[in-house]
């Protein structure tokens, strides 16, 4: 360290000269600056580097905010603080120092151990914002990952700055990696990124979203600078030429470009809009830019139709909202409604249908977002004493996240809400949705793991997710009493659920015998065409 330099600021000039003969005495080679009030130490230090700063106590006139006051613009050229204090007894593991014990030893301890507090915990501070930043890098190609794209969309909507986005695929990509090999292929995609790079605009914003997807994010720029850059960027990846030892790679893209609106506030939305554009220029040829001001209406599928419904749930429209009670079995009162959602009249109004079309499409989460919010909207409709069931994808609660989630059900707060995951869709281990459902639980929503028992055990999701409620696939329940394989696995159900304190709903009760039947099992809840199919709310 070079001459330690100390900054006195004392209002008192006796107090003053008895800090200055104390500093002297501890450290020798000491350079001293004084100020007499807060103002002062600010402009000195504007001037001057301090190692180390001590500052009569009185000289805060709001403790929990004045050493802003004190110190540069620059953190790292902030000086460490030592606070002078009546205390009667030093304590050099915290920033303040008594005056009544001013001993060349405690002086010496106190402001050495400052400065090396002071230095740990801007060294700690840097390592912190390098690993968060490495938390939304993309290691292969240095852009953005997924989550590095959320954050700065997440930025852009809160800060109200308009967007248009361009999403490039690189053509026939799969080739690249089959012909040269995937090594080849991690080239052409870092090849690739530095090329898009170039074609950018200072402040644009570029991430990889995927394989061989990027997406680039373009904050205040007009449709014609858009679509001006989107052309840049595909006629120079068509231009280059990436040495390999294999030999030359050429690649082409094609570009999708769509604005960031009210309906793509989360990354999955923006994805999820763009793709449409980006099929637009692969269907027309490939290595081409496509944009519309809305969602495009295909021509050439063989069934137009299709389109016309992903369009129209995409955007919110179209969506109808049915329900089906939910029985108290004990005494057949009707305690919650599960909001189910059919699609705009035809041929794929059936969720089993647009969601199968939508998975194809690529745009499923983007589908099963809008129909939680079409059940959201209709909920008020159903009396405020009752519960109420909505349905979600656990892929969609990964790639929006949980508070796009709590976003969209702000519309149910006051409300008892179960939020049903389907057991058929959780693959794996669970553990991966934990820290996502905690966060919804934690802000008042009930988790229901549902269409239990369809084909795969469920033991691991009910004690990994800690479900409020589990429901039991229909095709156990209708008809069990005949079947003494499906009574025998209802009752072990039952007594793993009574071992976890899990209430149990029993889906798929349609007769008399069957509500006996579970009655008998000891069941608390039931749903079934016993009490009607879904139906419109009233």
């Amino acid at each position: 360290m070079d001459s330690l330099r100390v900054l006195i600021v004392e209002s008192d000039p006796g107090a003053e000269n008895q800090l200055r003969a104390a500093l002297a005495a501890a450290l020798p080679d000491v350079r001293i600056e004084c100020a007499r009030d807060l103002p002062s130490a600010s402009r000195l230090l504007a001037k001057t580097s301090i190692h180390c700063a001590l500052v009569n106590e009185e000289a805060f006139s709001d403790p929990q905010t004045p050493w802003a006051e004190l110190h540069p613009q620059q953190p790292g050229s902030r000086p460490a603080l030592l606070i002078l204090t009546a205390e009667t007894q030093a304590r050099p593991s915290t920033n303040r120092l008594s005056r009544k014990e001013l001993t060349p030893r405690v002086v010496d301890r106190a402001v050495h151990y400052a400065i090396e507090r002071q230095r740990m915990e801007q060294e700690l501070g840097s390592v912190r914002h390098r690993l968060e930043a490495l938390t939304l890098v993309d290691p292969l190609t240095g852009c953005l990952n997924r989550e590095g794209m959320e954050a700065e969309l997440a930025t852009l909507h809160a800060d109200g700055i308009p967007c248009v986005a361009i999403l490039i695929d690189l053509d026939d990509f799969q080739r690249v990696n089959e012909t040269w090999g995937y090594a080849s292929g991690d080239l052409v995609l870092r090849e690739a990124a530095l090329t898009i790079r170039g074609c950018l605009r200072g402040g644009d914003i570029l991430a990889r979203v995927g394989g061989d997807e990027f997406l680039v994010l373009l904050p205040e720029a007009s449709s014609h600078d858009a679509l001006k850059i989107g052309e840049k960027i595909r006629l120079h990846l068509g231009e280059a030429r990436i040495e390999d030892a294999s030999g030359e790679i050429q690649v082409t893209a094609s570009l999708g470009a769509t604005k960031v609106n009210e309906q793509t506030r989360s990354g999955m939305e923006l994805l999820q809009k763009a793709q449409w554009e980006l099929r637009e220029s692969k269907r027309a040829g490939k290595n081409r830019i496509s944009w519309t001001t809305v969602l495009p209406e295909t021509r050439d599928e063989p069934f137009p139709e299709r389109s016309k419904v992903l369009q129209q749930i995409c955007r919110g429209e179209g969506i109808r909202v049915v329900q089906q009670p939910i029985v108290r079995l004990a005494d057949g009162e009707v305690i919650g409604h599960e909001l189910l959602t059919r699609g705009p009249v035809g041929p794929y109004d059936m969720p089993i249908d647009f969601f199968r079309i939508a998975q194809e499409e690529r745009v499923l989460n983007a589908v099963d977002l809008r129909c939680l919010e079409a059940c959201v909207a209709a909920s008020a409709k159903i009396p405020a004493d009752r519960h109420i069931h909505v349905n979600l994808l656990p892929s969609t609660i990964l790639d929006t996240g949980p508070a796009r989630i709590q976003e969209a059900m702000g519309g149910l707060d006051g409300r008892k809400v179960f939020l049903e995951l389907g057991e058929r869709q959780l693959f794996g281990d669970p553990t991966y949705l934990l820290d996502s459902i905690e966060t919804l639980r934690e802000s008042g929503i009930n988790l229901a793991v549902d269409d239990v028992g369809f084909g795969r055990s469920c033991l691991e999701s009910l004690i990994v997710l800690r479900p409020h409620l589990v429901k039991i696939d229909r095709g156990w329940v209708t008809g069990a009493y005949l079947d003494a394989y499906r009574t025998n696995w209802l009752q072990r159900l039952k007594l793993i659920t009574d071992a976890l304190n899990i209430p149990l709903v029993a889906e798929g009760i349609e007769t008399d015998q069957d509500l006996d039947f579970v009655r008998k099992l000891g069941f608390e809840y039931g749903q079934g065409y016993l009490w009607g199919k879904p139906a419109p709310i009233e």
